[in-house]
């Protein structure tokens, strides 16, 4: 341990051992796993426990000022016992989470709803395990001992930093049509005339005018290519956030329909949107193209998403321009 000058205990080492150190029993651990076992006035020390050994699950958490959110668990070790005493855990942020807590609540659930493990996560550094490793403070809801754990638990407190941002991918040259239509009811609508042209040109536009500006409609066909999301929170379509705005349609060469209802930029060029996915109409999709248009609308049911400024730009693009 830190600052005692003695040497490292290895696991199945023995040593004499105090009674008062005998009697210890370390919180949250079965009498055959605890860290350090009693036998005939000798301590063994046993393997430390491993704490966060998991599979891939659901990662869940709720925590003071909004903390909370998934775990990046790289395996931790229970390090060593601190206090049970309810006044001092403040000070080392385990604490029951609540308004001005300073603490994190962590729980990793499996695919069926299973508790795979739940903590309260406190203070953590590089140095907090000794000066050249990482550690964290925690403590087991319901139980008075806190520890120090040694290891990296990399905890994020928004939405953005626990999900892959990246929605879809839809390559503009798979673009078989696009729609969109403006707040005023302007309708900006392309297509690629036969499959095997290059580009895709207005459907709608006005009689004797010509296209002047192709670039804005190639550079309007990548509106989905590497779509990702800056921030994210519970909504729908009827969320005021993406009110028209504008609804935009595109349809692929595969068959496969991405609806997009977003509302008016912010300054930033940032916009909230409401996104959807499925099928064309009478149309034989693949398996394939099903099962991604289902992938994307149970991903975001019940999200909206605010997209970056390189989507606003597409979508401002009227038939003048």
């Amino acid at each position: 341990m830190r600052g005692t000058g003695r040497r490292s205990w290895r696991a199945g080492e023995t040593r004499p051992c105090s009674p008062r150190f005998a009697a210890a029993r370390l919180s949250g651990q079965r009498r055959q796993d605890r860290d350090r076992t009693l036998g005939g006035g000798v301590c063994t020390r046993a393997p430390r426990r491993r704490l966060g050994q998991h599979g891939p699950g659901r990662l869940s958490g709720k925590g003071g000022a909004d903390r909370g959110g998934p775990l990046r668990d790289r395996g931790l070790d229970y390090l060593e016992p601190k206090t049970t005493r309810t006044a001092l855990y403040p000070k080392l942020a385990v604490e029951d989470v609540g308004p001005g807590a300073r603490s994190t609540r962590l729980t990793l659930r499996d695919g069926d709803g299973g508790i795979l493990a739940d903590l309260i996560a406190g203070k953590a550094g590089p140095r907090t395990a000794s000066s050249d490793r990482a550690g964290v403070y925690i403590r087991l809801p319901g139980r008075e001992r806190a520890w120090l754990a040694e290891g990296t638990l990399d905890v994020h407190r928004d939405a953005p930093g626990w999900s892959d941002r990246e929605i879809l991918d839809i390559d503009a040259r798979s673009v078989r049509s696009m729609t969109v239509r403006h707040a005023d009811g302007e309708v900006v609508d392309l297509h690629r005339a036969d499959p095997g042209d290059r580009k895709l040109t207005l459907r709608n536009l006005p009689e004797g005018a010509v296209v002047a500006h192709q670039h804005e409609i190639d550079f309007m066909a990548g509106l989905l290519t590497e779509l990702s999301f800056v921030d994210a929170r519970a909504g729908g379509p009827s969320d005021p956030a993406v009110a028209p705005g504008f609804e935009a349609t595109v349809e692929t060469a595969d068959h496969l329909r991405v609806m997009l209802r977003a509302g008016n930029p912010a300054e930033d060029g940032t916009l909230w949107a409401a996104i959807d996915a499925g099928v064309v109409a009478d149309a034989e999709a693949s398996g394939q193209v099903r099962s991604e248009a289902s992938r994307i609308a149970s991903r975001l049911d019940g999200w909206i998403v605010k997209l970056p400024r390189r989507i606003s730009d597409r979508l401002v693009i009227r038939l003048h321009d």
